[in-house]
């Protein structure tokens, strides 16, 4: 699928002259890459004011304290992110599967904002404790969080609503870049009075509950029946009819199908996981247990290079 929005065209810092401009006038919805360029900048003072404090901390040695080596890969992380929004890591975009799907570089800024945000934190404390230069970097900091704030208020107040616009985009249900590829984008006005639609045979559906991803109803067929139900299809959608698997499929429009013997039945229908989904989920959680574990191993091993070099001491001692 073609995407509506060309994520090269987004890169920050690219027009920040003409956002800089921006400011005090009064924004449309097209004016929002602009705004993103100002929050970017805004933060990239926050975060260039919270390093020169804390580099004295930062630069420390081997013998830095926990907080400090927290402080460093919060800032690691924090450049990264901020560096996956300019235009130097194109490459990046171009080969990793889904990033083009990102549609805007400036997303990053989320993590790159969270991780500013808690390194301004540390270099405020600092700021509190150093009583010598604590008025020079109280008025540096004001002055760049003023700014921050200006910004954001701005981006606030002169945004325009437009209600016939955004009504047309509440009609909208989906972007077409996340449509499922069997759906015909058209909502069939039918599946506003009836659960199911039968297009052959002789059947009669009654929802049990129709809603989520558990679904059940009754159906009672005269004759054999294709029946077309108004959940959309999707990898991941299991039917049973009398607690037995059946196969359904895509219908032309998009909606799910599948066939109905004569009798009377209970038909289910629950969304399931996928391989592709069972394995995300077992990496995900294999990432947070090591994650968790990481300090007692990490603190496990210093215990025991501690000891060994207290053994080695002392038998040099002897």
């Amino acid at each position: 699928r073609v995407l509506r929005h060309d994520y090269k065209k987004y890169f920050l810092f690219e027009n920040l002259g003409s956002a800089l401009k921006t400011i005090g006038v009064p924004s449309g919805e097209n004016d929002y890459p602009l705004q993103a360029e100002l929050a970017a900048f805004g933060l990239l003072l926050l975060l260039a004011a919270s390093v020169v404090l804390l580099g004295g901390k930062l630069r420390a040695g081997g013998q830095a304290d926990p907080r400090t080596k927290l402080w460093r890969a919060l800032l690691v992380v924090t450049a990264l992110s901020l560096l996956m929004t300019v235009r130097v890591t194109a490459p990046l975009w171009r080969t990793i599967p889904g990033f083009s799907f990102l549609q805007f570089p400036f997303r990053w800024l989320l993590i790159y904002s969270v991780g500013a945000t808690v390194l301004t934190a540390a270099a405020v404390s600092l700021v509190v404790s150093n009583a010598k230069r604590r008025t020079i970097y109280a008025v540096a900091f004001t002055l760049v969080i003023a700014f921050n704030l200006t910004v954001s208020a701005l981006a606030v107040v002169r945004m325009t609503l437009d209600e016939d616009e955004l009504q047309k985009k509440l009609d909208n249900r989906e972007v077409p870049e996340y449509q499922q590829i069997w759906w015909d984008g058209e909502f069939n006005k039918k599946f506003a009075e009836t659960p199911a639609i039968v297009d052959e045979g002789d059947a009669v559906v009654r929802a049990i509950d129709d809603k989520g991803i558990e679904q059940s109803y009754d159906v009672s067929a005269g004759s054999h029946a294709l029946l077309r139900l108004r959940p959309l299809y999707f990898p991941g959608w299991v039917a049973r009819l009398d607690d037995k698997p059946v196969e359904i499929w895509p219908s032309e429009e998009g909606n799910i199908a599948l066939n109905v013997e004569p009798g009377e039945h209970r038909l289910t229908l629950s969304f399931e996981d996928t391989w592709p989904r069972r394995a995300g989920k077992l990496i995900s959680a294999a990432s947070l247990l090591c994650f968790l574990l990481l300090p007692f191993i990490t603190r496990r091993m210093k215990r025991g290079s501690k000891s060994v070099d207290h053994s080695g001491s002392s038998s040099s001692i002897t």
